[in-house]
């Protein structure tokens, strides 16, 4: 696993099991500094509740670093691309994609 991203990233994929992770906002394009936190749209095939998937993603995660965490449905991402949801769109355009099940780690910097 990429040693570069952070422990909470690290754990989240080795036990939430997401399909994919795709890191936007700043660390992505580069103007991070100390007081940044991590952006991350986070794809997962999973029943619980929206509001609940926080929590489930990080609970056995260290917090080391402030994260912000956008986790939905493959369903849910498609509904909110299909109608032009700004966000969504901006960070399937601009984010990095530094995990897919398919292809394990992508490299992070």
């Amino acid at each position: 696993m990429n040693n570069n991203l952070p422990i909470e990233i690290q754990q989240l994929i080795a036990n939430y099991e997401p399909e994919k992770v795709i890191l936007f906002g700043s660390h992505a394009d580069g103007t991070s500094d100390e007081h940044s936190d991590f952006d991350f749209l986070i794809i997962k095939e999973t029943e619980t509740p929206r509001l609940l998937r926080r929590g489930e993603a990080l609970k056995n995660a260290r917090r080391t670093v402030p994260l912000d965490l956008i986790i939905l449905t493959p369903a849910e991402l498609h509904v909110l691309q299909a109608a032009g949801v700004e966000l969504i769109l901006q960070i399937l355009e601009t984010g990095k994609t530094i995990y897919e099940r398919d292809k394990s780690m992508v490299e992070f910097h």
